[in-house]
């Protein structure tokens, strides 16, 4: 007698223990694969610019990507710097600047509803001298729908910037700028991935754990023990 009902209670008993993933990238803002970069430095007043016209790496239609960097601390060596290449977002600061960033994308009109629930931004590392959980991250659709200002962790993971939290979100509708605010105290630096919208549980509304009905428990232990009756079973048929 061949075991067919073991891979099935296998599989029943495994899937009680499989979560649904967290999110799953919808659609891409910017994988950061264009290169492009621009050094401020704190002597000079104002920031420094650089646009990068025709952008690749994203899914958005006729897209140009602006950065801007601000310095502080009013020296020469202090730098604020943005560097873009290899699909990376890498941002650094000199010890005496706690300067700002701005990454500023215009693109055809679009309805960001279609794509997903979620802007997500994938955080690979934050580095502060010294540690100071402040480094700070918001977004802005249109200039003007703003989804409030997030601090980042150190940790590596998704930062999500949900919908439902947006000031404004019938601008989603007919959205042609998307603008990411980031700043930190002196010394931060920050290496970030791609920019896209997703799918997410919001916070609000995430349950800690989802109990299953004692009837599946039951169920898995009966799928078992009928597993282990026909292996008895086959041993019996087989000694005599």
């Amino acid at each position: 007698m061949k075991h067919y009902f073991k891979p099935i209670a296998l599989a029943f008993t495994a899937g009680l223990t499989i979560a649904a993933p967290f999110s799953v990238s919808a659609f891409v803002i910017d994988d950061f694969s264009a290169s492009q970069r621009v050094t401020d430095r704190g002597n000079t007043p104002g920031a420094s610019s650089s646009i990068l016209s025709n952008l690749t790496g994203t899914e958005l239609g006729n897209a140009s990507r602006t950065l801007v960097a601000e310095a502080t601390g009013g020296k020469m060596a202090n730098t604020t710097r943005i560097e873009i290449k290899e699909g990376g977002l890498m941002l650094s600061n000199s010890a005496g600047s706690s300067g700002r960033v701005i990454l500023d994308w215009h693109f055809d009109a679009i309805d960001f509803n279609r794509f997903g629930n979620a802007l997500t931004l994938r955080v690979n590392s934050i580095e502060n001298r010294p540690l100071d959980p402040s480094v700070t991250a918001e977004i802005i659709i249109n200039g003007a729908s703003r989804s409030g200002v997030k601090a980042i962790s150190h940790g590596a993971g998704d930062l999500s910037f949900h919908l439902a939290d947006f000031s404004d979100r019938i601008a989603m509708t007919t959205a042609s700028n998307l603008r990411l605010d980031l700043g930190g105290p002196l010394g931060w630096d920050a290496r970030f991935g791609t920019l896209a919208f997703a799918s997410t549980v919001h916070p609000d509304m995430a349950p800690a754990s989802v109990p299953l009905p004692p009837a599946f428990y039951t169920m898995a232990a009966a799928l078992l023990g009928f597993v282990g009756l026909s292996r008895r079973k086959q041993g019996s048929f087989a000694g005599s």
